[in-house]
């Protein structure tokens, strides 16, 4: 594939535009609805799709539609700038209210209209993290102003205080849910050359785009693959010790989650969160209580303390949640608990057997995905 600098957005560094593997087409490539032989283009058959759709349905009626809206999603997503104006133009002309017509602006890709929802989702936080469909379609020019928007504020967002009011979801998980589809781990990790021979290295790639594009300034995601690594050993190494004691021990799984595997974290201060499987799922080892959390959490802490790099400066804390798994196949899998940000806002994960360690991203596209099965998962070797 061929990365050409992209007129539309000077921000899409290059770095960024081949790690997350889309090609920036200058403006100027597709600007005609017609090819040479006057035969209507691809491009043109999606902009007149989009098109009827925003003139024979009323606004509220549309937005209301899943299945409509994720066609004119579709559609737009493969339009050329000059046609993408002309939809964002129908769309704002249309009647209806201020919410809905902001709903179908961001569906037709309008750029001012995506600023604004990351801004307000960077502020107050929001009800839901919806537009899965349009985020997962974004076109290269809006896919930068959407990851130059949440770079601009992620520091500054709050992680909220649900206790007044559940529903909502804080800022700065709001900007986790946007970037799990901007930055496309799956993609990235997944497509890269040296996934099957060097995991390490595509790995990297994805936590490059932290380090190296939206926290240049070293306050977040100072780290690499080989780091993220060395710390699931260190949990691999307690089940190890464990399993000499109690055999079952081999049938246990720690998920290493959360803002550290998913390269967000700050070194010095960050929790190393951690998801096991609810006990009472599987009787077996329920009988037998493996060990308890606070065991786990003190043993692992003070070998982090002792076998981390010293160079790093870093006392990483450990957050134990016990619950379900679930990933977002809860009743609020859009909400602030847990088993959403596993899954929605944080995809990568880390999964820690007492026998292997194995690197897992969970689709962030499946809005209720059927099982916690991870669409990709590759053994780290040491």
């Amino acid at each position: 594939m061929t990365f050409v600098a992209s007129k539309v957005s000077k921000s899409l560094s290059p770095l960024l535009a081949i790690l997350l593997g889309t090609a920036v087409i200058l403006p100027s490539c597709r600007t005609r609805s017609n090819n040479e032989t006057g035969v209507r283009s691809k491009t043109a058959e999606d902009f007149q799709t989009a098109l009827a759709i925003l003139k024979t349905n009323p606004l509220e009626r549309l937005v209301e539609n899943k299945e409509l809206l994720a066609k004119l999603a579709n559609a737009s997503s493969k339009v050329n700038l000059e046609e993408r104006k002309e939809l964002v133009a129908k769309a704002q002309s249309m009647i209806g209210s201020q919410q809905s017509k902001q709903k179908i602006l961001r569906v037709v890709f309008d750029a001012t209209e995506w600023k604004r929802y990351v801004a307000v989702c960077a502020k107050d936080g929001l009800t839901q993290v919806d537009g899965f469909t349009e985020l997962s379609l974004l076109p290269d020019d809006i896919r930068a102003v959407v990851i130059d928007s949440v770079k601009e504020t992620y520091a500054t967002a709050s992680k909220g205080d649900h206790s007044w009011k559940t529903t909502m979801v804080a800022p700065k998980r709001c900007l986790d849910a946007i970037l799990s589809y901007a930055v496309n781990p799956l993609k990235i990790i997944g497509s890269h050359e040296k996934v099957k021979t060097d995991l390490a290295a595509a790995y990297d790639s994805y936590l490059s785009v932290f380090k190296e594009y939206i926290f240049p300034d070293g306050s977040r995601g100072n780290y690499n693959a080989k780091q993220v690594f060395d710390v699931a050993k260190i949990f691999q190494d307690f089940l190890k010790e464990e399993k000499t004691k109690r055999p079952l021990v081999s049938q246990y799984t720690i998920y290493m989650g959360g803002s550290y595997v998913n390269g967000r974290a700050k070194l010095e201060s960050s929790d190393v969160d951690i998801i096991t499987l609810d006990m009472s799922r599987n009787p077996v080892l329920a009988a037998h209580q493996m060990f308890s959390p606070l065991a786990l959490t003190e043993t692992v802490r003070k070998r982090v303390k002792q076998d981390y790099p010293a160079t790093q400066k870093v006392d990483l804390k450990v957050q134990i949640d016990n619950l379900f798994f679930k990933l977002s196949s809860g009743p609020a899998a859009e909400g602030p608990d847990m088993e959403s940000k596993f899954s929605r806002f944080m995809p990568v994960m880390i999964a820690v057997r007492a026998e292997e360690i194995k690197l897992e991203i969970f689709s962030a596209f499946e809005e209720r995905p059927p099982s916690m099965k991870a669409a990709f998962s590759e053994k780290i070797s040491h």
